[in-house]
């Protein structure tokens, strides 16, 4: 069953349902194929970085199906739930950036980790808290969960052996010299593992840089 997020107010318009996902117990299988096929046209990095990369899950939903207009409206907003980029002059995840020159540190997490207890759920609650409710919403979040629920079953470790370690928090330098950390979410951990290319490069552009990286 597609993991729900919390829907508050039903905004007018912009329901049209696919035909094939009206039955919840096969919209699984859709979407895995819908995901499966979009992350396929999705290249990974290539070092040496020289050009912005990134993806986030509003990419994955609009190359998945078709948006209604309403709802492109909110695309954009998705990049402050779940997102990764790697670009010349920095990573970012979710609505951080941090330039290469200010990077410290980048932190490794076991994805399974990442993904205990109900910790996707209670991110796709605050997704339902962070969107306004304008036409569209509904349809977006229903398909925002069916993204996230299918990366989590498509790259989900049964163990904790088999676990990817993913970049899960970058560490910079203020202006002052002060140190902060910037925490990634559990989508955009889902997108490093979906784009393991994404990780390998950012470790290796660390290595190169002298950025410290540390694993669990």
């Amino acid at each position: 069953m597609p993991l729900t997020p919390e829907s508050g107010a039903e905004p007018v318009g912009a329901e049209a349902a696919d035909a094939e996902l009206a039955d919840d117990a096969g919209w699984d299988t859709v979407a895995l194929q819908r995901l499966q096929a979009a992350l396929e046209r999705i290249a990974g990095p290539e070092r040496p970085l020289v050009a912005p990369w990134g993806v986030s899950v509003g990419d994955l939903v609009a190359r998945a199906w078709d948006v209604p207009r309403p709802a492109k409206a909110l695309l954009r907003q998705l990049n402050r739930f779940g997102a990764v980029r790697l670009s010349p002059d920095g990573v970012g995840m979710d609505d951080d950036d941090v330039a290469w020159d200010r990077l410290v540190e980048v932190h490794l997490a076991s994805l399974i980790k990442v993904l205990q207890e109900d910790a996707v759920e209670r991110e796709l609650v605050r997704l339902g808290r962070f969107l306004p409710p304008v036409p569209g919403r509904t349809w977006l979040l229903r398909r925002v969960s069916r993204v996230v629920s299918a990366l989590v079953t498509r790259f989900t470790p049964r163990t904790e052996r088999e676990s990817p370690l993913v970049p899960f928090e970058l560490v910079r330098r203020g202006r002052a010299g002060r140190l902060s950390t910037v925490g990634g979410g559990v989508v955009s951990a889902l997108l490093w593992a979906a784009v393991p290319e994404a990780s390998a490069v950012l470790v290796a552009e660390c290595e190169e840089r002298g950025v410290l990286v540390t694993r669990p």
